[in-house]
């Protein structure tokens, strides 16, 4: 009998395994004030050298874009940073919010943003959050892997991308 019992609940106790082995994929996405966006596309662009650091935006937008970096929907939401790195591709690191008036490598300005709903038919149109704190991780700059987290307008909000 305590055999039968002693199978029984070993039964049982393998069978309730959780399945936290499998590996699951971060999704594209970002999460701002509880609402969920999935990001479709990163842009970053070069806009040249500041001093000692180099000027990047990226652009991790919920609507494919055409050629021109114009998104394909009319109505879009996106995570806007205005970044400087070391060089003039953004580098594996973590970059962190200044608002200083002088640009530094590894660091996004107050001109970073989320926005929220715009339609890009109607001129000022969507919810503009400008970022006040936070950070974004480049985790690999050859596939564009990001990770950030921060404030922005008096609302968390933190992503992830993965791609091209």
């Amino acid at each position: 009998m305590q055999f039968t019992c002693a199978l029984c609940f070993g039964v049982l106790f393998i069978s309730c395994n959780s399945d936290d082995d499998t590996k699951s994929e971060k999704a594209n996405q970002f999460t701002i004030n509880g609402e969920t966006y999935p990001i479709k596309t990163a842009i970053v662009e070069y806009y040249g050298a500041i001093g000692d650091a180099y000027n990047l935006t990226i652009n991790l937008t919920t609507t494919p874009v055409n050629d021109n970096n114009i998104p394909v929907d009319k109505v879009v939401s996106y995570v806007f940073f205005e970044a400087f790195s070391d060089s003039n591709t953004l580098e594996n690191g973590t970059y962190h919010f200044s608002n200083a008036t002088q640009v530094s490598a590894y660091t996004f300005t107050q001109y970073s943003q989320v926005v929220v709903d715009r339609n890009i038919e109607i001129e000022n149109s969507g919810n503009y959050l400008y970022i006040k704190n936070g950070e974004f991780n480049i985790l690999n700059n050859t596939s564009f892997e990001i990770s950030f987290t921060g404030t922005a307008g008096e609302k968390e909000f933190s992503g992830y991308y993965k791609g091209d």
